[in-house]
């Protein structure tokens, strides 16, 4: 932690102290007051229930013991007057300055200014009863009411606290705030991806290692990170491939027509296999846009109808390029809410991808039932390595017969990536000789 926070502790531990000593003082002062306060009409209560002021002789005597034993003696100085209708004093008990002797009669309470005592005096006027009236008073140091509490044992005491609450801090700091200093130190190092390196170490630092099965919400972060940083290698990883992918895909048919040209043909023969080549460089690009338009659209619903129809017009329009047999057997016609022309390429790509990977001459099943349609063609299962990345773009395994690459992995690729933004389930099987693609539109129906 930098000084300045250390500097902010310090003050504000600094306010906290002034502001508890103020609170005690204020309390321990008012609570002393009214303890006096409470004596002084206590004592002038037995006073006035003893008849000592009635009488035309004021035993003082008895008027001392009854103050002494109120109100106390030793460290203050206790005194009465007794006066008559004109305020004059008839008398007096253990007063001798005579400013004391005109306190006024008209305030109940009365608190007699002086610099180094705190003098309190109570007034009960009786004239209308005896013609008399009684001033019970209290004479004490200042100290004993208004405490001194900002002396220079006070002042080194909040001193004493405050360096002790910042170092507290610091080493609290130091201790507790390690391991995230260690952990941006180490953020901070990898962001700075060096040239020719496209991946971000993981956090192995041994003072940053969770703890197995910690609930830790520090160790948790670390988890998370680690996790995240293998999702951006990942990243990083298939983008290159993708990068090298695309550039292969577009790169061999403009090989080939290179090829064509410097070749002896016929302007019809030479004019086809420009046109193939084309082709195939433009069903590349579409399959690939395609793919990362359903990446990143949200999903939406465009048309509302049964998967007869929709099934039907797919067939009808991979007839041109699917030259074997397609049945349909519907054994749940059902109706489904979908984006129409998204689900029509999701369901031509599954066909185009069992006829070109199929046994040659097979027939193509559909089978609707129980809200899913599945589709059944004969031939090779698909490689572990095509099931272990689905959803990613160029994701194709080897041709059987020629060991040569065939497709471009597009195609499957565009039918995962819509059931996972429209949350429908996707199973692939294979047994027998016979591979199937089971799509749950579940999700889809109302």
């Amino acid at each position: 932690m930098r000084f300045r926070y250390f500097l902010i502790i310090g003050i504000v531990l600094f306010i906290v102290s002034l502001i508890t000593i103020a609170g005690l003082y204020y309390i321990q002062m008012n609570e002393r007051k009214e303890s006096i306060d409470s004596r002084l009409y206590e004592t002038a209560q037995i006073l006035l229930s003893s008849n000592i002021i009635d009488s035309p002789q004021i035993d003082m005597e008895k008027a001392k013991k009854i103050l002494e034993y109120e109100i106390g003696k030793g460290q203050s100085e206790n005194f009465f007057l007794v006066r008559n209708e004109s305020g004059r004093i008839l008398y007096k008990y253990n007063i001798q300055a005579s400013e004391f002797e005109y306190i006024p009669l008209a305030d109940p309470w009365h608190t007699v200014n002086h610099p180094e005592k705190y003098i309190r005096v109570l007034s009960v006027n009786l004239s209308q009863q005896t013609g008399r009236s009684l001033q019970v008073g209290i004479i004490v140091s200042k100290d004993l009411v208004i405490p001194q509490f900002f002396s220079k044992i006070t002042w080194l005491t909040i001193l004493l606290t405050n360096l002790a609450g910042i170092l507290i801090a610091w080493f609290l700091a130091n201790f507790l705030t390690r391991p995230i200093r260690h952990l941006s130190d180490f953020l901070n190092k990898n962001a700075q991806i060096e040239n020719g390196h496209f991946s971000i170490k993981k956090i192995s630092s041994p003072e940053l290692q969770p703890k197995k099965n910690s609930r830790d919400e520090f160790d948790v972060l670390i988890i998370t990170i680690n996790q995240l940083i293998e999702r951006v290698n990942q990243g990083f990883q298939i983008s290159r491939l993708w990068t090298y992918q695309m550039s292969h895909e577009i790169k061999t048919p403009l090989s080939i027509v290179s090829s064509i040209l410097n070749q002896p043909n016929s302007i019809e023969t030479l004019t086809e296999k420009i046109r193939l080549q084309i082709f195939k460089i433009s069903e590349t690009v579409n399959a690939f846009l395609s793919w990362a338009e359903a990446q990143n659209i949200r999903p939406n619903v465009t048309h509302v109808i049964r998967i007869s129809r929709l099934l039907n017009d797919v067939i009808e329009k991979v007839k041109i390029k699917i030259n074997v047999e397609i049945i349909l057997e519907l054994e749940h016609d059902f109706i489904v809410g979908i984006n129409y022309n998204q689900m029509e390429q999701v369901f031509s790509n599954l066909l185009d991808n069992a006829f070109d990977h199929g046994k040659k001459g097979s027939p193509i099943r559909i089978v609707c039932r129980q809200n899913a349609v599945t589709v059944f063609n004969q031939g090779e299962p698909f490689p572990q390595r095509i099931l272990d990345n689905l959803g990613q773009p160029f994701n194709k395994g080897d041709s059987p017969d020629t060991g040569l690459l065939r497709g471009t992995g597009l195609g499957l690729a565009y039918v995962t990536t819509v059931c996972q933004m429209n949350e429908y389930l996707l199973d692939i099987q294979h047994a027998d000789g016979i591979t199937s693609i089971r799509l749950d539109l579940s999700s889809a129906i109302s």
